[in-house]
């Protein structure tokens, strides 16, 4: 789908030039979480202007930042719009493949259940990106799944849940 009239697609790009601009500064000012901000903001306004290339480039980007940050819904929203990205240039499956393996191995891991070595990284399409995620060997991929606890899902017998309190970030 288009944009209903030029003056729409005119907007957008005056917002990625803006947002470069932006970008620079928060560079120079090694401002991390603005440049963060900034790298989601550019890889949908692409999204937006069908540059899925450059798209997928800020949030990358932008996923290695709050990957440095610790920053989880950071990760999340990046590792989203990534997935959106890839579906539009026709990867997508391969992406939540990927995504879902290693949610697996990690919920494995901080069960306590043996991960064969199957269940680790394989080899994929997405390797060409430089994720650090995907990258680390011996590592666990993330900070937060260490920290877990399995929160009680179901109410005790009054019908109210039982909060679990661990030193896990919500």
């Amino acid at each position: 789908m288009g944009f209903p009239d030029l003056s729409v697609r005119r907007e957008r790009e005056r917002e990625r030039a803006r947002s470069l601009k932006t970008l620079q500064i928060a560079e120079q000012l090694d401002d991390k979480a603005l440049e963060a901000q900034v790298c989601y903001s550019l890889g949908n306004t692409n999204m937006l202007l069908k540059d899925y290339e450059r798209a997928i480039e800020f949030h990358m980007k932008h996923l290695k930042i709050a990957q440095e940050l610790e920053d989880w819904v950071g990760e999340g929203r990046a590792c989203w719009s990534l997935g959106n990205a890839h579906t539009a240039i026709g990867i997508g499956d391969e992406t939540g493949q990927v995504t879902a393996q290693m949610n697996l191995a990690d919920l494995k891991s901080v069960l306590g259940i043996e991960v064969g070595p199957d269940e680790g990284h394989r080899p994929s399409p997405l390797d060409h990106l430089d994720v650090g995620m995907y990258r680390r060997t011996g590592v666990s991929r993330r900070h937060s799944m260490e920290q877990m606890e399995l929160i009680k899902l179901t109410p005790d017998k009054k019908g109210e849940i039982i909060p679990v309190h661990s030193g896990a970030r919500p």
